[in-house]
């Protein structure tokens, strides 16, 4: 969850927190601007459209943002003002981004989807949502690229200790309908290839798009599950895994091969793991970017939509009074805070 307050921790994003609570600058901000950072403006148009998603979607995005709506003293569950607060932090996450040189890639996205997903993020607030999580998403892609790259002896005492995940099993894989798991046991059983009994059967599936063949190991993260699953199956062996949506899954595997730091991927594997096990490393980089930011940004908030607050975890708190009608001429000051 992205929280507004305290210290970013590493990812899952879900566990991402923010620290971006700023003290106001000052300036004069007409009726259509809601806030200014570092120049850039935020209009109240743009806080209308993300207060009127959130209001329609109910608290689904806000909580999935780490925005609270229920501490005292601070946004009071104001959908205008959990807005701008939100569309304040996306800029100084983005300036945070930029001054790493950085830009949101499609892996980020694709990490803020997950996200979203997990999270269960209603549609209506989806772009906005997914732009958030994609600039955090880079920001700790950026910091995590600038570690070191480990020491060959770290590589290597990382494969001792993981030794046992680094066995490639590969195996052929079917999955038939229970109606034809008798005929089909017969036939696996027997010497029937794999790949001849898919050709022969339609309603036979392949694993993956490249056919009944897999090859997974124990060191990849996205494939232990499957890689614990065959990996004490015998050579050979025709075995069946019945399949929570229905139908058997025939396996049998095909090899079994240890791996070695010189085979293909194996020491990159290894960098990437030792890296993302420097979380703390991470969490300070990207605190310091946000501390800096902290401390040079300049933001400027509508008064009616309340002052910034370093000690609020929201950054926004209530103004002393309801916002007032807007007005196409009026200019409004902002105090120094």
């Amino acid at each position: 969850m992205v929280s507004i307050g305290g210290s970013v921790k590493r990812l899952p994003l879900t566990s991402l927190v923010v620290t971006l609570a700023l003290v106001s600058g000052c300036g004069v901000l007409r009726d259509t601007t809601a806030a200014s950072v570092d120049g850039r403006v935020i209009t109240i148009g743009e806080v209308e459209k993300l207060a009127a998603q959130f209001a329609s979607n109910g608290a689904n995005a806000p909580a999935a943002l780490g925005v609270t709506t229920t501490s005292p003293g601070t946004m009071s569950g104001d959908p205008a003002r959990q807005a701008l607060s939100l569309l304040v932090r996306r800029e100084l996450l983005r300036r945070a981004l930029r001054d790493r040189h950085g830009t949101v890639t499609d892996a980020d996205r694709s990490t803020a989807a997950s996200e979203m997903q997990q999270q269960q993020v209603s549609k209506g607030v989806q772009y906005f949502a997914g732009d958030f999580l994609a600039t955090a998403a880079a920001l700790f892609r950026m910091a995590q690229g600038e570690l070191p790259t480990p020491a060959l002896a770290d590589v290597a005492a990382y494969y001792q200790q993981h030794a046992a995940e680094f066995v490639s099993t590969c195996f052929d894989a079917l999955i038939v309908q229970a109606d034809t798991v008798t005929s089909a046991k017969a036939a696996l059983t027997s010497g029937t290839s794999f790949a001849k009994y898919l050709a022969a059967h339609p309603d036979a599936q392949a694993p993956s798009e490249n056919g009944v063949n897999v090859c997974v190991s124990g060191s990849d993260p996205q494939a232990a599950q499957l890689a614990a699953l065959v990996g004490p199956m015998a050579v050979g062996v025709v075995n069946t895994q019945p399949q929570t949506q229905g139908g058997v899954a025939f396996i049998k595997v095909t090899s079994h091969q240890t791996l070695t730091l010189q085979s293909p991927g194996v020491a990159a594997q290894i960098n990437t793991a030792l890296k993302q096990s420097q979380s703390a490393v991470v969490n300070k980089s990207v605190n310091d970017d946000l501390a800096k930011i902290k401390s040079t940004a300049a933001v400027s908030i509508d008064p009616r939509f309340g002052t910034w607050d370093p000690k609020s975890n929201t950054g926004i708190v209530a103004p002393p009074t309801p916002l007032a009608p807007s007005s196409t001429t009026t200019a409004l000051t902002v105090p120094v805070r």
